[in-house]
């Protein structure tokens, strides 16, 4: 099938019959661009316009489709020529289409892939472990607890968005009545990786701390005697838990301060 010649074609069966490409842009509900590009060679007309087109001059389908005119005795070969090669043409486009189609959905899938992952790795909570070293507390004039890492650094703290949590209860031991605040501190997975990229090149733990967190105790009804616990443990666990599970659960964390009464 020849498009420059099917082309050439349909513009001499247009001019014998006197037409603009206007007028039969217009008798076929086209734009006259589209004549012209047919005529040109550029493109061929739709399947569902080779009836309307071969109507209007005067010639049948398989000859448009041949670009001449062709004579009784050829016409059921060049008929089944044309009829091969518009399947096959049909048949590849439909192929490309699918491969468009998939390759659409796969970058589609890509793509919510990679915003959700993200969306995870910034999201979802890790709990620090607990590090003696770079972790203490520190009591201010205003009976405040300030929780300090030593290796978080001012600029990172913004950067970093930690979620530094803590529980207040108490229990009593020997008939006296203890005072617990457990600390737990989450960071995101990315939030992770990046105070590691950041601390390794910090020597000086001095301006390398941040404090964080702060805790007001300054309530009459609080315990004199408390101690601050680090924790990994879940605290819906540690808020229900009774004096007999509290104890168990100190086991399992790591003291940070303790107050005595004087």
């Amino acid at each position: 099938m020849n498009q420059e010649k099917i082309g050439k074609f349909i513009a001499k069966l247009r001019k014998d019959k006197n037409m603009t490409q206007e007028d039969l842009a217009q008798i076929l509900g086209v734009n006259s661009r589209s004549v012209s590009r047919w005529e040109t060679g550029k493109c061929m007309p739709d399947l569902s316009l080779l009836s309307p087109i071969s109507e209007e001059l005067e010639v049948s389908i398989n000859e448009l489709m041949s670009g001449e005119k062709i004579a009784s005795k050829e016409y059921q070969n060049t008929f089944e020529k044309n009829m091969v090669t518009t399947i096959s043409k049909v048949d590849k486009s439909n192929k490309a289409w699918k491969i468009l189609y998939r390759l659409s959905m796969g970058l589609l899938i890509l793509v919510w892939g990679t915003i959700g992952i993200s969306i995870f790795l910034n999201n979802y909570q890790l709990t620090m472990k607990y590090n003696s070293k770079t972790m203490n507390i520190t009591k201010n004039e205003n009976l405040t607890l300030e929780f300090v890492e030593q290796q978080l650094n001012i600029e990172v703290k913004n950067v970093m968005g930690l979620d530094t949590q803590y529980l207040i209860t108490s229990y009593i031991e020997d008939e006296t009545e203890y005072g617990i605040i457990f600390i737990k501190a989450k960071e995101s997975i990315v939030n992770y990786f990046q105070r590691k990229n950041i601390y390794k090149d910090c020597k000086d733990l001095t301006y390398c701390s941040s404090t964080f967190k702060s805790i007001d105790i300054h309530n009459p009804e609080f315990p004199k005697n408390y101690k601050v616990y680090y924790t990994t443990l879940n605290f819906k666990k540690i808020a229900n838990a009774n004096d007999s599970e509290i104890k168990k659960i100190i086991a399992k964390s790591n003291l940070m301060y303790e107050e005595k009464a004087n």
